[in-house]
């Protein structure tokens, strides 16, 4: 199963970003195989974020367009949504602690 990371999903969206068309091609390509696609609410909610925030590009997609592009995915027979399980904050806390750190290596959405 492949979990693409929301960065990828924003340069693949946002045609101002240097590696836009290499990630398009990338993202389409997966969406119209039959390989597994899993697709995090923290993700899903990330790309919302910074595709709408007008701070961050040039020209932000309107919130109704960027949930439409995540509909989309999820209308794909591949593509299905991740939610965490009952031990996720024991995970998390086992892999942070392991690390030794937090901050940014945590998501804030």
């Amino acid at each position: 199963m492949i979990l693409p990371d929301v960065n990828l999903l924003a340069y693949a969206y946002n045609r101002d970003a240097r590696h836009h068309r290499e990630c398009r091609a990338w993202w389409e390509r997966l969406l119209s195989s039959s390989e597994p696609v899993g697709l995090p609410w923290a993700v899903s909610c990330g790309f919302i974020r910074l595709m709408t925030h007008p701070s961050i590009l040039v020209r932000p997609l309107d919130p109704s367009r960027a949930v439409a592009h995540v509909g989309s995915w999820l209308a794909r027979p591949n593509v299905e949504v991740l939610d965490p399980g009952p031990r996720h904050l024991q995970l998390l806390d086992r892999l942070l602690a392991d690390l030794g750190v937090a901050g940014n290596l945590t998501t804030d959405a």
